[in-house]
């Protein structure tokens, strides 16, 4: 269980680390801040004070006054390898001569002027050292996601974000929008009860099998690492909502290549997901069936997929796209593209909340909390939240229940549940930890981590307002093989790339959007309501990842991308970025860093034919290829292991 931060900085290198913030979220000087109104004032949407615009040019990030919250997050957003890197590195950069070494400025970091500092970041950012590319990684995602993801942010503000859902506590809302959940209290001393099946984790897998047992006459205890949201508290802000996952806040991979969203609360990753409810395809049926599945690829299965897809009301009726999704459309078919709707959890209603990866507070998303833990709370179960399992107890080879504690700090308490049968539905981070704490010794306990790794392009439409984070999440899909034998199915054996649309608020975009300079970073942000994301999200074929545990019990991600699946996502890269053109983008840009964007000239036939487009896809995108550390890569399912 993870414990409360410390800091992990001297002094000396909290003042150097302050100072790299300052850089990637600098304090621009008149002429910039000018530029950046003229910029603004180029946008259709005209929402944009050139006050505010003004004043956002001069924030600096240590003017937010977010310092105790780095030292929270820090140890949490980066793995423990990472940090003794990172201060290792601030220590260098104290003295001149390890900033000599590192920048090829003899003197403090300091004392280097600002057109330095960025020149020396952006030398890390697409250095041929991996060290120094995974440090700015490491420092560019950690202080910018804290500079954006605060309640009530100036930065928000003056980029024309609406801060939380601006509809959440209106008609739409309802305090009774959830089931009457209930907890079982541990008293102080202490608690042992008693039951037939103990399930942990009350996600997509623990609450089915919740449901299915209580109904079936079993006593059924649900045990979920995280806490329960009432609607009511469900605030749609992204700091809150950032509460939702796992440690509370994007993690990285040991190796800084990727950002990791994962949920960590009662209904796990079905109450912060975005309603995407895509079946397994035919391909990757009969692939389990051929290794000794056949399960997979009967009738039967097919039905109960049908059961489940009937009970979360997951259905294409009542979809309405919002503006990115529509885009996704429009350009798929512009080109001849197959595209199609995907299926949401809404119960055939119109479910139009840019928000719900923050919880749904209308309960509408038919997470288990709404579906399979009310069945079985109807049925009789009990559930504890905010309960760490240690362990599952075995006596002879038999599982006979778990010890575990509930609650955090001063406020733990010890809890036992005696049990015929333990299910361990924890998900594929946090299951491997229950069964090494138990005592399996069993080799491939946390290998075999599949990430479906993905990254994001943009499309920046200045006239016309996208709002990439409002209205329905994820309703448009290119998958079809019919497309090109290098999209989906890469190679013949349908390993390859789907493109979808991402709902991107503030502190998610920031730390995607590529850094080229703290002007050219604020400039980007304050076209958020004019860019589009798509997202490329590869199935891994043979990338393989471990997943291991901190002596707190927190996990840990270690992930290498293969060369085959770097090849997919990279074609699913130009795809899309072909799409964004078809459906009239006036730039388009990856995360790659060093690679500059497209901009369509005035007197140009905008088309993906383009010469100039084309040799850019070519001589930029393609050859730069996707390095780790830098490109922009991040994951929200974990599977395997």
């Amino acid at each position: 269980m993870a414990s409360e931060s410390k800091s992990i900085f001297s002094d000396t290198q909290l003042e150097t680390l302050l100072v790299i913030a300052d850089t990637f979220i600098a304090s621009l000087d008149d002429k910039s801040a000018n530029e950046l109104v003229v910029s603004a004032s180029q946008l259709s949407s005209g929402s944009l004070s050139p006050v505010d615009v003004q004043r956002y040019g001069k924030i600096s990030w240590t003017s937010l006054g977010i310092t105790q919250q780095l030292l929270h997050h820090a140890p949490l957003l980066i793995p423990p390898n990472k940090l003794s890197d990172l201060t290792f590195s601030l220590s260098l950069l104290s003295t001149r001569l390890g900033t000599l070494a590192l920048t090829g400025h003899f003197t403090e970091f300091r004392n280097l002027t600002m057109a330095q500092r960025e020149a020396a970041l952006l030398a890390w950012s697409t250095s041929s050292v991996p060290l120094l590319r995974q440090l700015f990684r490491a420092f560019s995602g950690l202080t910018v996601w804290l500079a954006y993801v605060q309640t009530g942010s100036p930065l928000k503000k003056a980029i024309g974000y609406p801060g939380p859902d601006p509809e959440a506590r209106s008609e739409k809302f309802r305090a009774n929008a959830l089931p009457p959940y209930e907890f079982v209290q541990v008293p102080p001393e202490g608690l042992d009860i008693e039951c037939d099946v103990v399930v942990v984790g009350s996600g997509a897998g623990g609450g089915v099998v919740a449901a299915e047992l209580a109904r079936a006459g079993k006593r059924v205890v649900v045990l979920e690492k995280g806490r329960y949201y009432r609607p009511e508290e469900i605030t749609t802000d992204e700091l809150k909502g950032s509460e939702m996952h796992e440690k509370g806040s994007p993690f990285s991979t040991d190796g800084a290549e990727f950002f990791v969203l994962a949920g960590s609360t009662f209904g796990g990753g079905t109450t912060v997901n975005w309603c995407a409810s895509l079946q397994p395809q035919h391909f990757v049926r009969e692939q389990w069936s051929a290794q000794g599945l056949p399960y997979f690829a009967t009738p039967r299965f097919q039905q109960h997929l049908d059961r489940v897809y009937k009970r979360i009301g997951a259905t294409k009726d009542s979809i309405v796209h919002n503006v990115p999704n529509q885009i996704l459309m429009d350009g798929c078919r512009s080109l001849g593209y197959h595209v199609d709707v995907i299926p949401q959890n809404t119960a055939g209603r119109a479910h139009q909340c840019g928000w719900c990866c923050f919880g749904c507070p209308y309960g509408q998303k038919q997470g288990t909390v709404a579906t399979w833990l009310d069945d079985a709370r109807r049925a009789g179960a009990r559930f504890v939240e905010q309960c760490f399992v240690e362990r599952v107890v075995v006596r002879d080879g038999v599982a006979k229940g778990v010890e575990a504690v509930v609650g955090e700090g001063e406020e733990r308490r010890r809890l036992v549940v005696k049990a015929a049968k333990v299910v361990v539905a924890g998900g594929a981070l946090n299951s491997p930890g229950v069964l090494t704490r138990s005592g399996l010794k069993n080799r491939m306990i946390g290998k075999n981590l599949w990430l479906h790794p993905a990254t994001v392009v943009f499309g920046v439409f200045p006239d016309r307002l996208i709002e990439c984070y409002k209205g329905s999440i994820m309703t448009a899909v290119s998958t079809d093989v019919r497309v090109s034998n290098v999209v989906e199915n890469i190679d013949g054996n349908y390993f390859g790339a789907k493109l979808e649309v991402p709902s991107l608020h503030p502190a998610w975009m920031a730390p995607m959007l590529p850094w080229s300079g703290s002007f050219k970073h604020k400039e980007l942000m304050l076209h958020l309501n004019h860019i589009c994301p798509i997202l490329v999200l590869v199935r891994d074929k043979d990338s393989r990842g471990t997943v291991s545990y901190n002596p707190d019990g927190s996990c840990r991600l270690d992930y290498a991308m293969s060369p085959h699946d770097r090849r997919s996502m990279l074609e699913g890269v130009v795809r899309a970025l072909d799409v964004l053109v078809a459906a009239g983008a006036q730039e388009v840009f990856t995360v790659q860093n060093g690679v500059e964007p497209f901009t369509w000239r005035q007197d140009e036939e905008r088309g993906i034919a383009g010469t100039r487009y084309r040799t850019w896809i070519e001589e930029r995108v393609r050859k730069s290829g996707l390095l780790d550390n830098r490109t922009g890569f991040f994951t929200a399912h974990q599977m395997g292991t």
